[in-house]
């Protein structure tokens, strides 16, 4: 978030709900330098902790959408978010159809930066905002104890009349709840999408074992049941290589083991109590699933 709500969000988030959300303050506020994603989340976007990202802020934020580097993870918060999250979007645009220039606390703390910034004084500040403004409102979140002080004197210095009303918490407490539910909502959605795949997968990797085991089965020759296990390695791993070599001793190995290169393996192969060969494996098209089937 920038800085025009900071304490806003902060009170609220280590509330019910919030579990695993965390709020970071960047160094943009209105009416100075644009801030770029360098500034948010750093040089390697796909390193950074964060599931979803919301950057929330006014205008000054408005520009980062046009360049947004994932898409998927992050989203931009609207125009005048600032304002819309402490007193909702019909009291402000009314408020601003009245001529009043509407604050938020947090800008309202910066106010004398963001006239040096603007290279006002106090003549042209009066001469610029006498010219379309009829007066100053704060949206007083209460956060800010020294508010109506900072008010008084941005009155003086803009020769505006000047009024506040309070605003609670309301706003952005479900602004806030909707994006963390609706990320939720969306990560278990692709995690039972992923479960309901996965089990469509061993659904149908089963049946084609049993399938073919009953075709072992029905096998009477040793070379008739290696074949068979040729084809099921082929079927199952697409291999660079399979063979069988009935020339290793294959007592001293365990049923199953990988060979060095990690994309292979070897079989051990019996009949009864007696060992008779080794199953090789090698360059294996899906190594992740060669644990599953082994």
């Amino acid at each position: 978030v920038c800085e025009s709500f900071r304490r806003e969000v902060e009170s609220i988030v280590c509330g019910v709900g919030f579990e695993g959300v965390s709020v970071q303050v960047r160094p943009a506020t209105c009416g100075r330098r644009r801030l770029g994603w360098e500034a948010i989340v750093g040089g390697h976007l796909s390193a950074q902790p964060f599931a979803k990202m919301c950057v929330a802020g006014g205008f000054c934020v408005q520009h980062l959408a046009e360049s947004n580097p994932d898409s998927t993870r992050i989203e931009i918060g609207g125009t005048n978010q600032c304002l819309y999250l402490l007193a909702g979007q019909a009291h402000v645009e009314h408020s601003q159809s009245r001529g009043l220039y509407v604050l938020s606390p947090g800008w309202l703390e910066q106010w004398e930066e963001h006239m040096r910034d603007w290279g006002f004084d106090s003549a042209r500040a009066r001469d610029f905002f006498g010219e379309s403004m009829s007066g100053l409102l704060l949206l007083d979140s209460g956060l800010y104890p020294d508010a109506p002080v900072r008010l008084k004197s941005l009155s003086e210095f803009v020769g505006l009349p000047a009024s506040s009303v309070p605003v609670g918490l309301d706003m952005i407490r479900r602004w806030a709840s909707q994006q963390v539910l609706r990320w939720r909502l969306e990560s278990a959605e692709a995690g039972r999408r992923a479960a309901r795949a996965e089990t469509q997968r061993v659904s149908a990797h089963s049946a084609m074992v049993l399938d073919l085991m009953s075709h072992i089965a029905s096998e009477y020759s040793e070379a008739e049941v290696i074949q068979q296990g040729i084809d099921l390695c082929k079927i199952l791993f697409a291999p660079e290589r399979v063979a069988f070599d009935g020339s290793l001793p294959a007592v001293d190995l365990p049923d199953a083991s990988s060979t060095s290169s990690g994309r292979g393996f070897r079989i051990r192969i019996r009949r009864g109590e007696e060992d008779f060969g080794v199953l090789e494996v090698e360059g294996v098209a899906f190594p992740e699933s060669r644990e599953r089937y082994i």
